[in-house]
């Protein structure tokens, strides 16, 4: 009998946008996706984090063990929210980046575009952010969403288009373009 692959944990470092999806569902997304490679990720164990500001998230990759993990960060939106100064905001990525560098390499840690705001012009923050996982090797990861997908409230996906939030994170966590494998 061929041995069966064991599951590749995955981290996923969140605000709220992602708060309500369940991991298993990002779970079956992931294996939906036909991927080629010398070590193509299969099977994937999804461990979800809420951290609101990348602020907290850096308090919580100081306290759990990232060893043989892929890490997901889609955590920036309260950040650009509070006007926060894109300097200090990269500064913070960059932080959050040297800590996971000690447990994982950089091939493993994926930064998701945040989504579209109507309430603030997220673009700046996303290009910074680019430019910082550019520099450190880790992988920019597009985002499905476009600002017609975003409620009312101006910061929240609208219910029927939840499912591009798991799509892009799932095209994410395999390192492939969302809008080539979903349209």
């Amino acid at each position: 009998f061929p041995k069966k692959s064991s599951s590749q944990k995955v981290i996923i470092y969140h605000a709220s946008n992602l708060d309500w999806s369940r991991p298993s569902t990002i779970e079956e997304a992931v294996k939906k996706i036909d991927t080629f490679g010398p070590h193509p990720i299969e099977d994937v164990e999804v461990e979800k984090v809420f951290t609101p500001r990348l602020e907290d998230m850096i308090k919580e990759i100081k306290s759990r063990d990232h060893t043989n993990a892929v890490v997901l960060i889609s955590v920036l939106t309260n950040n650009a929210k509070a006007h926060q100064n894109i300097y200090q905001t990269k500064a913070l990525l960059q932080e959050a980046l040297d800590l996971l560098k000690k447990q994982v390499t950089p091939k493993n840690i994926i930064f998701l575009e945040s989504p579209p705001s109507l309430k603030f012009y997220i673009h700046p923050y996303n290009l910074a952010m680019f430019h910082v996982c550019h520099s450190n090797g880790v992988f920019f990861a597009p985002n499905l969403l476009k600002p017609i997908h975003i409620k009312p409230d101006g910061l929240h996906i609208l219910n029927q288009f939840k499912h591009l939030m798991v799509k892009s994170v799932s095209a994410a966590i395999k390192k492939v373009d969302p809008k080539q494998f979903y349209g």
